[in-house]
């Protein structure tokens, strides 16, 4: 999609929120309302290229940082 974000350790989604207009994918490991999507954030089910822009918010003190780099460079259109 075109202007998509993926809010990495997003908590309660407040990137979301505060931009209705954009699609905001926000993944953590729990889902507290319906605008997270709980999982793995090292594997995902977005495709391949697909999003514009990876906020890491806080997510980046676990023990899969490097993993969660990987998974946000994947996913990530090139350019």
């Amino acid at each position: 999609c075109v202007g998509c974000v993926w809010g990495v350790g997003c908590g309660d989604a407040k990137l979301a929120r505060a931009f209705p207009k954009v699609k905001v994918h926000s993944f953590d490991f729990v889902a507290v309302n319906q605008y997270v999507t709980a999982g793995d954030m090292a594997h995902t089910s977005l495709a391949n290229g697909s999003v514009d822009i990876v906020v890491f918010c806080l997510s980046l003190m676990g023990t899969n940082l490097q993993s969660f780099i990987k998974e946000a460079n994947r996913v990530l259109k090139i350019g």
